[in-house]
């Protein structure tokens, strides 16, 4: 019987910068471990320390089958899937229920660093 995804999989980070005195971070998300489990109601959460930042101040993340939000104040991802995929329609987009996908998602990060620098 499936159950409710409790974490993100692997997480990989592709490059870092500093911009200013902000760090940024480009990462690798993997979600879901091969679609035996379902979306959590409540969402996933990546906190800051993860990317090796201390606050989060913007993030984003591409979409693959899903539609991901990242809220930067909690760390905290939901999926969202639409509710009319059909050419032309107009598009809804409600919070993912069932089954986790499977794929790898590419998460801008842009925050304070652990050390503040």
């Amino acid at each position: 019987m499936p159950s409710d995804l409790t974490a993100v999989g692997t997480i990989t980070i592709v490059s870092r910068t500093v911009f200013g005195n902000k760090h940024v971070i480009i990462a690798d998300v993997v979600i879901g471990d091969s679609g035996s489990d379902t979306w959590p109601s409540g969402g996933l959460t990546i906190l800051p320390a993860t990317l090796g930042l201390r606050t989060y101040d913007f993030v984003s993340m591409n979409s693959g089958s899903l539609l991901y939000h990242m809220t930067a104040s909690s760390g905290l991802i939901d999926a969202y899937t639409p509710t009319d995929s059909s050419p032309g329609a107009t598009k809804t987009f409600i919070k993912a229920t069932g089954s986790a996908p499977y794929e790898t998602v590419r998460l801008m990060a842009i925050g304070t660093g652990v050390n503040n620098s």
